[in-house]
């Protein structure tokens, strides 16, 4: 019996359209005409997670705008904080600022434009000791997600699935949860992300920008995943 029921939406922050746009660093020559449609150009951080005195923005590749984000200014909640540091990976970075002490806002400054957003508290609890699937979801026929589980139930001693749901359309995805009531879950989370999924490149760079689903990980391991878990199923 599912324990509790957790849904999150991310606290991000968006550049505004007279600002800097995030370019792609895939030569063109392997970029598909419709390539920007897609590409998330303005999402400067998709999540802004506190834990333990440390603020996590977990961002889409950086690019271009690494330079903007070094030369402007942090605060939070109104006080100025040191330069962050950056943790680069291959389809996402980990902006870190540590502060003294519980946060509950966040605001990026430059001379051209002001961000700001809220910042999330962590869940550590939520999933400690459970053997948690990570679910990416669009769309999916809600009786596969349910056979997709339930196989893992029953194969690998699942417990708990945390669902990170990326616009979803066929229907709520407020639904997902209630749907997996009686599937034998310990718990189940739920984590909107509504943003692009990313622009597929022409090979050998089809993937290269797909930022969403490894920050969407990154997101479920900051704020709710940690060290809690006893393992993890991707």
């Amino acid at each position: 019996m599912i324990q509790t029921e957790n849904i999150f939406l991310p606290n991000s922050a968006t550049l505004p359209d007279s600002g800097p746009s995030r370019k792609s660093k895939t030569p063109e020559k392997y970029l598909h005409s419709t390539y920007y449609e897609t590409y998330d150009t303005k999402t400067l951080w998709y999540d802004a997670i506190e834990d333990n005195g440390l603020i996590t923005l977990v961002c889409p590749k950086l690019n271009n705008l690494e330079p903007v984000l070094k030369m402007g200014q942090f605060k939070v909640d109104g006080r100025k904080v040191q330069k962050p540091k950056i943790r680069k990976f291959r389809r996402t970075d980990l902006v870190e600022l540590p502060v003294s002490g519980p946060a509950t806002q966040i605001e990026f400054e430059t001379a051209d434009f002001t961000l700001n957003s809220k910042i999330s508290k962590t869940e550590h609890d939520l999933f400690s000791g459970l053997n948690t699937l990570l679910l990416m979801n669009k769309n999916n026929d809600l009786e596969w997600i349910r056979d997709h589980i339930k196989w893992h139930m029953a194969h690998h001693g699942l417990e708990a699935v945390m669902i990170m749901d990326n616009n979803s359309d066929r229907y709520k995805s407020d639904n997902l949860i209630p749907y997996l009531k009686d599937t034998g879950l310990k718990q189940v989370a739920l984590l909107k992300l509504p943003f692009t999924y990313g622009a597929f490149g022409i090979t050998p760079f089809r993937f290269r920008e797909l930022y969403l689903q490894t920050s969407a990980y990154n997101i479920s391991k900051v704020k709710v995943i940690a060290a809690g878990a006893r393992c993890l199923i991707l």
